[in-house]
């Protein structure tokens, strides 16, 4: 394929990811051996990719704007205190042996 016919080819998967949809290598690699009529190595997908500055997006793991100093002090805490046991009082939670 020449690259106008590339190009071409990838205008409605560009369509799908500026409407925000995720676009899967897999998909597109099916559909570009639908195109040609025969089957190509999933390299030759990352290569049209390549050739068109397409280059792969994930999610952050983090949000960039999260207190992660925040986050840090809740994962050490968390779960270490009964929900209910401000309410209750420490009198009200006792413990069961209910190990036999």
């Amino acid at each position: 394929m020449t690259t106008e016919q590339e190009a071409e080819f990838l205008a409605p998967f560009i369509n799908d990811a500026r409407q925000g949809r995720v676009l899967v290598v897999k998909d597109i690699h099916c559909a570009l051996e639908e195109h040609l009529g025969h089957r190509v190595a999933l390299v030759a997908a990352y290569n049209l990719f390549h050739r068109h500055s397409w280059r792969k997006l994930v999610p952050d793991k983090r949000n960039v704007a999260a207190d992660i100093q925040a986050q840090e002090e809740w994962e050490k805490t968390a779960g270490t205190t009964c929900p209910n046991q401000e309410r209750m009082g420490k009198a009200g939670v006792t413990q069961i042996d209910v190990s036999g």
